[in-house]
């Protein structure tokens, strides 16, 4: 694995490497809080996870209640509605309708985060899916990194049963799916992996309200030894992580080199 940052303003390489996260980074308390760092640790990925890391920005710096949201990179694209604070308010029919957000208040920055409160409504929502009663069923909405423990990652995971604690364990199980790695929601995953060069475009998540970028292009090598033997290791873009807060993209490279159980000592 290979990690880098870089501007997001000329693509540049940033002088201070980005740290490898070993383990879930949290807001607060693990899983009642949202999920602000994902760990880099992964075996492969499918896919380009494309991660937003940022805030929403009132256009033109005047506080509003709403704001539309959307970020590209190369084919993918989502759009984003950003509300201020708001709480569950009881209608006027009461029970029937049930409790219905209030107005949200206006704001100029909002951190883009996953609801990790139901006393609330989310902040943020699908554009073609506004939050309605509070007890009807609801598609979670964001940008940021998805825990483990969530259904769109946790159905790659795999069976851990007696038969693999008899027949497997401590390695992953025959059901074991790499997706399981992919940090990003599942309309964020770019299949076939980026490259480089690829056109970036952030609305309203800039305090300037609309930034063009590009992915930053690198040459990247890696070489692995078995035994003394090396090896050329081929390296894929898998994780770009955008900072626009902090005007900062990260990228994250990943190899996988295979052994034969002759190259184990075990």
């Amino acid at each position: 694995m290979v990690k880098g940052a870089f501007s997001l303003r000329d693509g540049q390489r940033l002088s201070e490497h980005p740290p490898i996260i070993e383990a879930d980074e949290w807001a607060g308390e693990p899983g009642a809080s949202p999920l602000r760092e994902a760990s880099d640790i992964a075996l492969e990925k499918p896919a380009t996870d494309v991660v937003l890391c940022g805030s929403a920005y009132a256009p033109g710096g005047a506080p509003q209640a709403t704001v539309e949201v959307s970020f590209s990179v190369g084919s993918m694209r989502k759009s984003l509605t950003v509300h201020g604070t708001r709480l569950w308010k009881k209608t006027w029919l009461g029970n029937w309708l049930g409790e219905r957000p209030s107005p949200a208040a206006a704001f100029i920055k909002q951190p883009l985060e996953w609801a990790a409160d139901d006393r609330v409504p989310p902040a943020i929502e699908n554009p073609q899916q506004p939050t309605g009663r509070r007890k009807a069923q609801r598609q979670l909405w964001g940008c940021g990194p998805v825990p483990a423990t969530w259904e769109s990652r946790r159905v790659h995971a795999g069976t851990y049963d007696a038969a693999w604690q008899r027949d497997r364990a401590p390695f992953l199980p025959v059901d074991f799916d790499p997706l399981f790695f992919q940090i990003a929601p599942p309309d964020q995953q770019v299949p076939g992996y980026l490259r480089g060069g690829e056109a970036i475009e952030l609305v309203n998540c800039t305090p300037d309200g609309l930034r063009r970028a590009v992915v930053p292009t690198a040459e990247v090598r890696c070489q692995a030894f078995i035994g003394a033997t090396p090896q050329d290791l081929p390296l894929r873009l898998d994780t770009v992580v955008l900072r626009p807060d902090s005007e900062q993209i990260d990228l994250t490279w990943r190899g996988l080199l295979p052994l034969g159980r002759k190259n184990l000592n075990l």
